[in-house]
C-alpha cells in the first residue's frame, strides 16, 4: 500500500507545491479562486495526502499524532484560510 502512495505523492513537498504552481499559474484568478478546486484548496489537499504518506511510511507511528501530522495539518488549514480569505476580497471587488 505505501509503495502505491509514493508513487502518487511526489517525493518532496516542494515538488509537489511546484507541480501545482505549474499547473495553476496560468490559470485566471476566477479559477485560481474557484471555490470549489481554487489554487490555495490544491496546496491544502497536498498538505493533506503529505500527512497521510508520512503515517503510511512510518506504520510503527500510524496510530499516534506526530509533529510532522501537526505542522501539515496547519499548513493545510492555513491554506484553506488563505483561500477563504481571498476568494472573499475577489468578490468584493
Amino acid at each position: 500500500m505505501a509503495a502505491e502512495m509514493d508513487e502518487d505523492v511526489p517525493s518532496s513537498s516542494f515538488e509537489a507545491f511546484a507541480q501545482a504552481y505549474r499547473t495553476a499559474r496560468s490559470l485566471d484568478v476566477g479559477a485560481q479562486l474557484d471555490p470549489e478546486s481554487g489554487t490555495a484548496l490544491v496546496f491544502a489537499d497536498l498538505c493533506a495526502e503529505r500527512t497521510q504518506a508520512t503515517s503510511l511510511s512510518l506504520p510503527h507511528l500510524q496510530d499516534h499524532y506526530t509533529e510532522d501530522d501537526a505542522a501539515w495539518e496547519a499548513e493545510e488549514h492555513t491554506w484553506k484560510l488563505i483561500h477563504a480569505l481571498f476568494a472573499y476580497v475577489h468578490t468584493r471587488i
